[in-house]
């Protein structure tokens, strides 16, 4: 079969159609750009990102926490007395973010209540009752009761630094950071009863600092570090509920946070704007184009092409494609041609024209 070959040009587009009977194209060519910017609104450096759902989601930084309505297109500022290393909102309306101390909110931001903590890293909810808080001087509270009222949890291990907190069931938590003083060294406690006791499981591994986790199924985790005395991070395995972690990859950059998606897709973030992902579920992690070279503090998906980073400066970033640059890019809509109308089989090619170089 013989095809004629016409050339369109609609809005400095030009399609090279090939068909029997062929259509125009519907102005809504999209680029899948990989990581683009949000425009956060300020400069402060930003500690934390979490979303509800796609339109719904937070960030807390140094003396600010922003909230945004539309998959971070824009942000309003819900506060500027403080800010925050972690925050996390169990719905619409309740949420916390750490300062040191615990602030709670119960109308989506509105409001704050101070509940009167010191020295706090991180907080963390299993449901919508039951959260924990952890931070320096092996601090680690527990709630039954939405965040009303928290109770310290006891811990053998002093002079800790306690970064994140994560539950994988009601009963098995874990608790990871480091220790504040020399001789230094990475440090994971582990819970089977739902912080009544906690022990200590390995590595305890000298001079390295942890400082994300994620655990996508109840017996798959991942930690990521960095070393205390050089610019250099590390990510860590289990596939036995965190009894015992495997190193599977070393980069020569500092690494803050961990999110996987499912339990084969994974994101680590950290200095100079880096992004590593695996799809392979550690095997192999390459490095993606990333939208900033200032360090990435916080990396949070909702899926495993749905996701969002923060950073220093206030930069933040999302994908809607998992971090894959074009090309190849995605052509979506109807081609119609006039006087000939839809086909049902062909080939279109779209080139973008650039007129002022007339390229």
């Amino acid at each position: 079969m013989r095809f004629a070959m016409k050339k369109i040009k609609l809005n400095n587009i030009y399609l090279t159609i090939a068909s029997a009977a062929l259509m125009l194209l519907q102005t809504n060519l999209m680029s899948q750009s990989g990581w683009y910017p949000l425009e956060s609104g300020t400069t402060n450096i930003l500690h934390s990102i979490y979303f509800l759902n796609p339109n719904t989601g937070f960030l807390a930084g140094n003396d600010i926490v922003l909230k945004t309505l539309n998959g971070g297109s824009n942000w309003l500022i819900i506060s500027q007395n403080f800010g925050g290393s972690s925050v996390y909102f169990i719905d619409q309306s309740t949420g916390f973010v750490c300062d040191g101390t615990l602030y709670r909110t119960s109308n989506g931001g509105v409001n704050w209540i101070d509940k009167n903590f010191s020295l706090l890293n991180s907080v963390y909810f299993y449901d919508s009752q039951v959260g924990y808080t952890v931070g320096q001087n092996s601090q680690i509270y527990v709630t039954a009761d939405g965040g009303l009222t928290w109770f310290q949890q006891n811990i053998s291990l002093t002079y800790s630094n306690f970064n994140k907190v994560k539950f994988i069931s009601s009963n098995v938590g874990f608790v990871i950071g480091g220790r504040a003083f020399f001789p230094y060294y990475g440090i994971i406690y582990k819970t089977t009863d739902g912080g009544a006791n906690w022990r200590q499981v390995d590595p305890s591994v000298q001079d390295i600092e942890f400082t994300g986790i994620s655990f996508p199924t109840p017996t798959i985790g991942y930690l990521v570090g960095r070393y205390q005395y050089a610019s250099s991070g590390v990510i860590y395995k289990t596939t036995d509920a965190g009894e015992t972690w495997i190193v599977h990859a070393v980069i020569n950059k500092d690494l803050n946070d961990i999110c996987f998606s499912s339990t084969n897709v994974g994101y680590a973030v950290g200095e100079d704007g880096t992004i590593l992902k695996t799809t392979d579920g550690s095997t192999i992690w390459n490095l993606q184009q990333s939208n900033t070279n200032l360090d990435i503090n916080s990396v949070f998906f909702l899926q495993d092409d749905l996701g969002f980073t923060a950073g220093n400066s206030g930069s933040a970033q999302k994908t809607i494609n998992g971090g894959i640059s074009g090309p190849p890019f995605a052509v979506a809509g109807r081609v119609f041609i006039q006087g000939i109308g839809n086909a049902t089989s062909g080939i279109v090619k779209a080139v973008k024209y650039n007129r002022n170089t007339n390229s």
